[in-house]
C-alpha cells in the first residue's frame, strides 16, 4: 500500500509535507473526499514503505463481521448489506488487516512476536495502530509500518483446548512407571516440529492435577495384604480382628 507526501500545495490541499496513507489499496481520502494522489504527480511524491488494507469491521452491536468487497473495494458487506469505509471506521470496530507486502493478515486475538492483538486503529493520516497484550498481561502499542512483525505458529492444542504455541509450559502425566505424576514441559523447536510429550497435555499444573484425582485408579486390597504390608513396614505381627475394626470404621 503506496504512501504519499506533499511537496506543493493546490487549491483544498493539507499543508506541505503532510503524509497520507491508504485506507485500502488504491484509495485515499483527504477533508471526507476521496482521491487519487497519482492525479496530482507536481503535489503529491510517492513514500516507499509496507503498508496494510484493512479487511473486516466487526459491528460491536451485533457483532456481526463486514468483509471488504472484492468488487468495490471502498464497500464493506454482509449478506447484501453494504457500508462505506467512512461508515464503517466511525461506528463499527476494526477486526483485521492485511499486510500488503506479503499478503499476511492479522486479527484480533491473534498471538504475533510483540503479544497478542487486542485493538486495531486506523488513523488516514499515520496510518495502522495496533495494541498488544502481552503474556504477563501488560498492554502497549502505537502507529507503525509492522512490516516485521510475524505471527506466532501453533505448535498444538492441549486437552484443555489451550493453543500452545513456542516457548509456553504445557503438563504432562508422566512416563509409564510414573504415569500418575506430574511433568512441565516448555515447547520447544522439537515439539513445534513432531509431537509434544506425553499421551495427554494440559495448559495448567492445576487442570492436570485435577485430571489425576479424578481418574487415577482405585485399587481394592484384600484383607491378607493388608497384614502383610503393615507387618512388613510396621515390623511386628498384625492380628487378622484389628485389620477388620480398622476397616470398618
Amino acid at each position: 500500500m503506496k504512501k504519499y507526501i506533499l511537496i506543493d500545495t493546490y487549491p483544498g490541499s493539507p499543508e506541505i509535507g503532510h503524509v497520507i496513507s491508504p485506507m485500502l489499496e488504491g484509495y485515499y481520502c483527504w477533508n471526507h473526499h476521496w482521491f487519487d494522489p497519482k492525479d496530482f504527480p507536481k503535489s503529491w511524491e510517492e513514500v516507499v514503505g509496507p503498508g496494510f488494507e484493512i479487511t473486516s469491521f466487526t459491528n460491536p452491536s451485533n457483532n456481526l463481521a463486514y468483509t471488504i468487497n472484492p468488487t468495490a473495494k471502498e464497500y464493506y458487506v454482509n449478506v447484501g448489506t453494504n457500508r462505506s469505509i467512512d461508515f464503517c471506521l466511525r461506528f463499527y470496530k476494526i477486526k483485521s488487516v492485511k499486510r500488503l507486502s506479503d499478503g499476511e493478515t492479522f486479527k484480533i486475538g491473534d498471538n504475533t512476536t510483540l503479544g497478542t492483538i487486542s485493538q486495531i486503529q486506523w488513523d488516514c493520516e499515520k496510518g495502522l495502530w495496533l495494541d498488544f497484550k502481552t503474556d504477563k498481561g501488560c498492554y502497549h502499542g502505537g502507529y507503525g509500518d509492522y512490516e516485521k512483525i510475524t505471527k506466532k505458529r501453533c505448535s498444538f492444542i492441549t486437552s484443555d483446548g489451550v493453543q500452545m504455541y513456542l516457548g509456553d509450559t504445557y503438563y504432562t502425566l508422566g512416563t509409564p512407571d510414573y504415569y500418575w505424576s506430574v511433568q512441565g514441559f516448555k515447547v520447544d523447536l522439537i515439539s513445534e516440529e513432531l509431537s509434544p510429550v506425553g499421551s495427554i497435555q494440559f495448559s495448567t499444573l492445576e487442570l492436570a492435577e485435577e485430571y489425576i484425582k479424578n481418574n487415577r485408579p482405585r485399587r481394592t486390597y484384600t484383607e491378607g495384604e493388608v497384614v502383610r504390608a503393615l507387618e512388613h513396614w510396621g515390623m511386628c505381627k498384625v492380628e487378622l480382628r484389628f485389620v477388620n475394626l480398622f476397616l470398618d470404621n
